[in-house]
């Protein structure tokens, strides 16, 4: 992506690229503005698979390798 903004290619979106600004055309920056919508959506998914579904038996690792019960000797 050019540093420079280029009208005669669309390229008009400015993107802060750590203090660097480039320069989209208009799919570009619909497909990012989609990606930064959809990324909190995503991550309270993969959150809720994980706790409820536990696909990877974490809760159940943390059950067999925790304190013993009281009482047990």
């Amino acid at each position: 992506m050019p540093s420079t903004p280029n009208p005669a290619e669309g390229r008009i979106y400015p993107l802060n690229n750590h203090g660097h600004y480039t320069y989209m055309n208009r799919s570009e920056y619909l497909l990012d503005e989609t990606l930064k919508a959809m990324f909190p959506i995503l991550l309270i998914g993969f959150a809720a698979i994980q706790y409820s579904i536990d696909p990877f038996g974490e809760i159940r690792k943390r059950r067999l390798y925790s304190s013993p019960p009281r009482g047990f000797r």
